[in-house]
């Protein structure tokens, strides 16, 4: 089982970077859209965040590897770091839960 985070500051693009990410996968895994469930993270532009917390996607992506083994992959995306609203504290959590639970981590940064 492989865990991918994106985290960084509010505003910069994870939940787009994760949409991206997750069209990858669902090539690899070649799973269809066809579900009738979400097709990405919801993200828009605009200072209003989307994220709050922790969210992890509804399922797991069965990828084959470059040696031939099957591989789940479980996609996370997290709240952006260092807004208005949200105390320091919280902040750290956040980011804390995210790097433990995470086997890779993309820290965004803009710029």
């Amino acid at each position: 089982v492989a865990v991918v985070s994106v985290v960084g500051a509010f505003r910069t693009g994870k939940s787009f970077l994760l949409t991206l990410i997750l069209r990858y996968l669902r090539h690899a895994a070649r799973v269809g859209d066809g579900d009738g469930g979400p097709a990405s993270f919801e993200w828009r532009g605009g200072r209003v965040r989307m994220t709050t917390g922790i969210t992890v996607w509804s399922e797991p992506f069965l990828v084959t590897g470059a040696d031939g083994e099957q591989l789940a992959v479980v996609v996370l995306d997290t709240q952006g770091l260092f807004d208005n609203e949200t105390p320091m504290g919280l902040t750290s959590c956040i980011f804390g839960l995210s790097t433990l639970m995470s086997s890779y981590q993309i820290y965004n940064v803009s710029n």
